[in-house]
This record gives structure tokens, C-alpha cells and sequence, in this order.
């Protein structure tokens, strides 16, 4: 069955995550040298997405969209964690020790296998239904290729810039995606409620 309330409210907050992130990216230009460094503007948006994996990943009043894949839950968990890591470490001003540096040396490694596995466990045991189920693997597909050829083939000149905003479409399509599902999961359950 599909899971109509984690979509919508993992939906929500990863189109909330993204919006974030391009209000701050437009307003940037207009923001004093303080604001547009704070890292309270630059936590909302990780906090955001690592809240809309949470929910995703363990449901709201049911199983997530993982289904029961303790694994699949983890990778989609661990991914936001490692999304937020560097902005969570600026926002509570920690010391940048060793052990902290290393996962910020880490995370980007294992970033794209959390979310690689995560996807792929969303194919294989996922809740959504059909050929939607391969729905995030073909974004999350088209967004490496996009960091391959931005850093490797052809180094764009200003990368930072060019892979947060794919990264931002990336979440603005998935965020739909999980929207439209929940909308078309309740048009079904209330055609198969609704009287001869």
C-alpha cells in the first residue's frame, strides 16, 4: 500500500529544503557580508532535507517508502546525516578537531554511495508503485552524471554554484514526485471507497 502521508510530508519538506536553498541563493547578493556567511541561514536547507529523509525514510504512521529494508532506511538516513554534517558543525561552532575533520573529509566519499544504495533499495524493495519506483534512481542517475561532467569532463568555471543548483533541481523533482504520488494514492483509495 502506498504510503500517502510519509510522500506528503517528505515531499513537503524536501520542496521546502530546495526553496531554501534558492531563496538564499537569490537574496545572497543582497544580504551584509555577516548574514550571507551565517551559518544559521546555511543549516535550514540540510536540516530541512535531512528532515524530509527521515520521514521518508521511517513513515508517518506506517512504513516508510524503504518498505522494511532496515538497510535502505539507514542509506537514505545517513545520507541527510552526511548532507547536514558540515553545516551543523559551523552552526554549533564546534572546534574543528581530527575526528571532526575526518568527516568532512569522509562524508563527501560516502555521500554518493549512501544515496546510490538508497535509491537502488527504493527499485528493488521500495513501496511506490510501478515504474515509479525507478522514478528517484533516474534523478539521482542524471544528478552524478551532472557532477561528473561539471568536475571532471569539462570543469565548469564557477562548480559550486552549478552543482547546488542540480542538486536543488534534483531535490525540487523528487519533492514533486513524492507529492504527485501522495495525490494520485488518494485519488485511488477514494475511487475503491466510493459507492456503486
Amino acid at each position: 500500500m502506498l504510503p500517502r502521508r510519509t510522500l506528503l510530508w517528505g515531499g513537503t519538506l524536501m520542496l521546502a529544503s530546495a526553496a531554501t536553498s534558492l531563496v538564499v541563493t537569490a537574496l545572497s547578493p543582497l544580504m551584509t557580508w555577516e548574514l550571507r556567511g551565517s551559518s544559521m541561514l546555511h543549516a535550514v536547507a540540510p536540516t530541512l532535507l535531512l528532515a524530509a529523509l527521515i520521514v521518508l525514510a521511517l513513515g508517518v504512521g506506517g512504513d516508510g517508502v524503504m518498505g522494511r529494508s532496515i538497510v535502505g532506511k539507514a542509506a537514505l538516513i545517513g545520507f541527510g546525516i552526511s548532507h547536514a554534517y558540515g553545516a551543523w558543525i559551523s552552526l554549533l561552532g564546534l572546534d574543528l578537531n581530527e575526528f571532526l575533520g575526518y568527516g568532512l573529509v569522509l562524508f563527501p566519499v560516502v555521500d554518493p554511495v549512501l544515496l546510490a544504495v538508497a535509491v537502488i533499495v527504493l527499485a528493488v524493495k521500495g513501496t511506490l508503485p510501478g515504474l515509479w519506483r525507478f522514478a528517484p534512481a533516474l534523478i539521482v542517475a542524471a544528478l552524478f552524471a551532472r557532477f561528473w561532467h561539471a568536475v571532471i569532463l569539462h570543469p565548469d568555471p564557477l562548480p559550486a554554484l552549478s552543482l547546488s543548483a542540480s542538486v536543488t533541481i534534483a531535490q525540487l523533482l523528487l519533492g514533486g514526485l513524492a507529492l504527485g504520488l501522495s495525490v494520485r494514492g488518494r485519488r485511488v483509495t477514494d475511487r475503491a471507497h466510493r459507492p456503486d
